[in-house]
Order: structure tokens, then C-alpha cells, then sequence
């Protein structure tokens, strides 16, 4: 009887444990479009401020 706690505890576990591996993927692609977002806006100002002055 104990084991079939134990094995339901431990498919629990797994289960919150694959929604932090899920959070953190989608937290890591938010942040990663946010980086590229932000490589394009200095990429379109810098291209601004060499056209201003040459």
C-alpha cells in the first residue's frame, strides 16, 4: 500500500517538475524575442544616426 502512495507522490513530482521545465522554456523565448527586439531598435537607430551624419 505505502508503494502505490509512493508512486503516485513521485508521478506528482514529475508532473509540477515538467511545468517549471515549461515556464522556464517559455520564459526563456520571451526573453530571447525581447533580445532580438531590442538588436533590431540599436540596428534602426544606429543606421539613423550614420545616415545623419555621412
Amino acid at each position: 500500500m505505502s508503494e502505490n502512495l509512493l508512486s503516485i507522490s513521485n508521478h506528482q513530482f514529475d508532473d509540477v517538475i515538467a511545468i517549471i521545465v515549461k515556464a522556464r522554456s517559455r520564459a526563456m523565448k520571451a526573453v530571447n524575442a525581447e533580445l532580438i527586439n531590442m538588436y533590431l531598435e540599436i540596428g534602426a537607430y544606429v543606421s539613423e544616426r550614420v545616415k545623419s551624419v555621412g
